[in-house]
């Protein structure tokens, strides 16, 4: 086995460098290569006598490795093999030990555009067109025998080339397109300049007149610096075409259309913001469903124009979602919406709209078309000055659409109202797992230190119930699914804990990160049975959330209709719940007026809650609710 057959190489990372086979090491042959079989070795090695020279020598590449090619186009163009392909190179017309600044610079550009290049077969045209447009050289400029050294005057700053210009100066692609472009032309004016006949060539440097031999040549070199320009166009489109494709992504995603989870999110967002409002008029219990109240406002918003339309929807929370190129946006999102809640048929979720014009007023046609296509809206006219017979058929249509759980929401209604808005929406499920009738016995409900109630307390107990603490919140949270993807949510506050403490920290954010860290475990459930209708003015609410302008004189609602003066004067919402063994009944209405329900959960809920019901496929919020007294019915 011979010492020259070997060479060590030493691996860092993705770095390999070579230390030649004088520091082969005799004592590890595994390090080594020997002919064609490669030994790999993998974790910390023995000290050997490469490493120990290694310590103390810095191994570095003595000459730079040739590009793919050079050698050919190095021979085809008629220089020789001294080198001449290299970033140092002069074009013709210049004397030997002379760099032309303005070719200088270039040169430094070129070569800063190479580095850091990865050297990938792939990229092999690239390279190969930067190579080439280096190679522009005359045969009578270039002495035989090397390069022509760059020269340095004695007064130049350290760091600068012949030109003056900085190393570091970082240049743009078109600053380097000009350049390149500059230099080929110099080079094609100097190759087509016709041939003194007394001008001694440097090839023989006798004196002798050109040959025609030697002007085909010179044409030859000025086609072969044709093809480099053509070869660096290819290479600058190249680079626009990368540069555009890899801007292309970022404007799509900074235009990104909103989708159905912006919506249920910033629904979810209004939701909490509503009923911070509603708490703030309230002490009691509470209850609404945020998506009939948004859905009716959404309805509104298309008949609204300027600043009214501004207010709504950002009193929604709904302006980001916003598009001025697509004006249908926010209809078309609580469509789909819509049609992703109730695509089983088998959920129990009914949502309407309908609006109520009386007999002599004019609705704009293409405000009822939008309407009818994105809400699926009745419009029905109405003799609104015959008050018994109208309040009558408003009232049997919110019976109707809320399976007969929300009753008399219109009890008296102004001779002179020219329409009424009506948004319903009623829920009716089934708990997943049912508690059973026969375990329900009244039990103490803690309304707070001083009162307390005696309520019907339904009991369960179940190896999946999903439940987690949220201990910042000092609360916990119990998941009581129902059947066909909706589940009811159940907030309940630890014992001693004023539940009003926790009002501002009900967010968005909180409410999905509960969802996502529920965990399954064995519980002993306890709830109280309840029935809740709740009824509520929305004016002052609504204009505590900034939707003032829809209330006033200033109202712009002329894409409804033309008649001036047009504006709401009231919006009622109503809800209703029922809780019991089977299940939940929930319903809502709004009429200018807007209408939600709600849904029960607990570990053992004997104190005031919250909950919330909600989509789990969309995370959409369908109700929501505290309670504080379940006695307290407002049937």
């Amino acid at each position: 086995m011979k010492r020259h057959l070997y060479a060590t190489t030493r691996s860092t990372g993705l770095q390999y460098e070579n230390l030649g086979n004088r520091f082969a090491s005799w004592s590890k042959k595994a390090c080594l290569f020997a002919g064609y079989s490669i030994f790999v070795i993998r974790g910390n090695l023995p000290e050997c006598e490469a490493e120990q020279i290694l310590g103390i020598m810095k191994v570095q590449q003595q000459e730079r490795p040739k590009l793919i090619g050079e050698d050919k186009a190095q021979s085809s163009s008629g220089m020789g093999s001294s080198g001449q392909g290299s970033v140092l190179e002069t074009g013709p017309g210049m004397e030997e030990g002379v760099v032309e600044e303005d070719e200088e610079e270039l040169r430094k550009a070129l070569a800063l555009s190479r580095q850091d290049m990865e050297v990938e077969d792939e990229e092999a045209d690239l390279r190969r067109a930067i190579q080439l447009s280096m190679q522009v050289m005359s045969d009578k400029s270039m002495p035989k025998g090397g390069l022509i050294a760059k020269t340095t005057s004695s007064d130049q700053a350290p760091g600068s080339t012949a030109g003056g210009t900085p190393q570091s100066e970082k240049l743009s692609a078109e600053e380097l397109r000009r350049r390149r472009q500059a230099y080929f032309d110099r080079q094609s004016q100097q190759l087509a300049k016709p041939t003194s006949p007394q001008q001694p060539t440097e090839s023989t440097g006798s004196g002798k007149i050109a040959t025609e031999e030697d002007a085909q040549a010179k044409r030859s070199q000025l086609d072969h610096i044709s093809h480099q320009r053509t070869m660096m166009m290819k290479v600058e489109l190249l680079f626009l075409l990368t540069y555009v494709c890899t801007l292309t992504p970022v404007y799509q995603t900074q235009e990104r259309s909103p989708n159905i989870t912006d919506l249920t999110f910033k629904n979810m967002d209004f939701a909490m913001n509503l009923y911070r409002k509603i708490a703030g008029y309230h002490d009691n219990n509470i209850f609404f469903s945020p998506l009939s109240i948004s859905t009716a406002f959404a309805t509104l918003s298309m008949a609204a124009q300027g600043p009214t339309r501004d207010q709504i929807l950002k009193g929604l929370n709904l302006a980001h979602l916003d598009r001025d190129n697509q004006p249908d946006i926010i209809p078309e999102l609580f469509q789909q919406l819509q049609g992703n809640i109730t695509q089983d048929g088998s959920l129990k979720l009914d949502q309407s709209t309908a609006l109520f014009v009386r007999l002599t007023f004019e609705v704009e046609r293409d405000y009822s078309d939008q309407i009818k296509k994105f809400f699926n809206a009745d419009i029905k006219n109405v003799d609104f000055a015959d008050r018994k017979a109208s309040v009558a058929l408003i009232n049997d249509y919110i019976m109707r659409k809320t399976g007969n759980k929300v009753k008399e929401v219109v009890s008296n209604l102004d001779p002179l109202t020219k329409l009424m808005l009506i948004n319903t929406i009623f829920f009716q499920g089934e708990w997943q797992m049912p508690f059973n009738p026969n375990h329900t016995e009244n039990e103490r409900f803690f309304i707070d230190n001083y009162n307390i109630v005696q309520v019907p307390m339904m009991f369960s107990m179940e190896d999946k119930f999903y439940t987690m603490d949220d201990i910042p919140l000092n609360a916990k949270v119990l998941k009581l699914p129902y059947r066909k993807g909706v589940s009811m949510l159940i907030l309940l506050p630890n014992k001693g804990l004023d539940y009003t403490t926790i009002d501002d920290e009900i967010t968005a954010e909180r409410f999905l990160s509960w969802i996502k860290n529920l965990k399954e475990m064995k519980l002993e459930v306890q709830l109280p049975k309840f029935k809740m209708a709740q009824s509520y003015a929305m004016h002052n609410i609504l204009q505590d959330l900034g939707i003032s302008s829809i209330f006033h004189d200033t109202a712009n609602l002329t894409r409804l209709s033309r008649d001036p003066g047009l504006k709401v004067s009231e919006v009622l919402h109503k809800a209703v719940i029922e809780v019991d063994e089977r299940g939940t009944t929930a319903a809502a209405a709004t009429e200018g007026t807007i209408t939600g329900y709600a849904l029960p959960s607990s570990f053992i809920v004997n104190r005031p809650f919250f909950f919330f019901i909600y989509h789990e496929v969309t995370n959409s919020l369908l109700f929501m609710g505290r309670v504080i007294d379940p006695t307290k019915n407002g049937l």
